[in-house]
């Protein structure tokens, strides 16, 4: 019983510490720190820089250039899904819409119409042949 006291009472000690340390009023020490250990007083930061630069002097940023036409971006939008032959003609499906060869095909990407002509429909993408016809900027309105 005596040593459960004693323990409790060490406790207590060690969780007040102006009682660990006497009456002094000592700082405040974690027990789990290394014996003499003493954390670092923090510094306090360096003082920033001041730009001395007036907003007058600082180049303006160019206007948004205007988009140019992507032909290769726009040709990746099309989407096949769909391929079928007989009878010497070939069709297929791009973008929801049955094409054959020779028809035109548009699609609208980033404030542009691109305009193609299907020359050569193929199972696959990479053996199909496109002859780009046309390019137009749609109006901002």
């Amino acid at each position: 019983m005596k040593t459960f006291l004693l323990s409790f009472v060490a406790l207590a000690l060690l969780a007040q510490p102006g009682l660990a340390a006497g009456a002094g009023g000592a700082e405040f020490r974690d027990p789990f720190w290394p014996v003499g250990y003493k954390p670092a007083k923090e510094a306090p930061p360096p003082p920033r820089a001041v730009e001395a630069t007036p907003e007058a002097t600082k180049p303006e940023a160019p206007p948004p250039a205007e988009s140019e036409p992507d032909w290769k971006a726009a040709i990746r939008l099309l989407r096949i899904s769909g391929y079928a032959e007989g009878n010497s003609s070939r069709s297929c499906v791009i973008n929801g819409r049955t094409v054959s060869e020779s028809e035109k095909i548009s699609i609208v990407h980033e404030g542009f119409r691109y305009t193609w002509r299907i020359d050569r429909i193929a199972p696959q993408k990479s053996q199909m042949r496109f002859t780009r016809l046309s390019v137009s900027r749609l109006s901002q309105d």
